[in-house]
């Protein structure tokens, strides 16, 4: 019985499928005009897939995502300035370009993609949470910009437009201090998957039944 758990154990181990690879910020950096309130203002979710990147942005203390004039309500870079394809956006957003531009946000530079807020005006924004998916061949989590050096950058990785639920004050906030990875990809398999991993599971049982029939004899 024991040694048909563990083959069941190292069978399941073996065909599972990896976990995605996620890392997570959050907007914490007021460059409101007469300040957007208590940080964090926002948070965000990157799930690396198959050269994709999707995102995830929730809003926090009844804030919400904007267009007051920028060309991007959120903006963000990538290495490489890869040529992307957008899918999955929410409703009442539009994707900004799939190469790499230059689209301005006050105080914060220039940012190369982006997607932005359709209807214009403090008074009109979104509550989210805003999700995308970008798609290019070779994309991952190294892939954003600033993504393995944290602060110190010369400017922001990300940033948001928003309107404060708090001070009801707008402008941009920004991710400044780079995503944090909260879930690292499961080991793929050794031996194979599926019928092979289990005849090697099954394969290493008998040789250690083998091994101590050697023993005793």
């Amino acid at each position: 019985m024991r040694k048909l758990l563990l083959a069941t154990t190292l069978l399941a181990w073996a065909v599972s499928p990896s976990l995605a690879d996620t890392a997570t910020g959050v907007f914490s950096s007021d460059h409101c005009t007469g300040g957007c309130g208590t940080a964090p203002f926002a948070s965000i979710s990157v799930t690396e897939g198959t050269n994709s990147l999707a995102f995830t942005i929730s809003m926090l203390n009844g804030n919400t995502i904007i267009n007051t004039g920028f060309p991007v309500s959120f903006g963000f870079n990538l290495v490489g300035d890869p040529t992307v394809a957008f899918s999955g956006l929410t409703s009442g957003f539009s994707a900004v370009g799939t190469t790499a531009g230059s689209y301005q946000v006050d105080g914060f530079g220039n940012f190369e993609y982006g997607v932005l807020w359709n209807t214009q005006g403090g008074g009109f924004g979104s509550a989210g949470p805003l999700q995308f998916t970008i798609t290019a061949a070779g994309l991952s989590l190294a892939s954003l910009a600033e993504f393995s050096t944290g602060p110190g950058s010369e400017h922001p990785i990300m940033a948001l437009d928003i309107f404060s639920g708090t001070t009801m004050n707008t402008g941009p906030v920004d991710l400044s201090v780079g995503l944090v990875p909260t879930t690292q990809s499961v080991p793929g398999p050794i031996a194979g998957a599926g019928l092979p991993g289990l005849l090697a599971c099954l394969g290493l049982i008998g040789l250690g039944r083998f091994r101590r029939w050697r023993s005793v004899a």
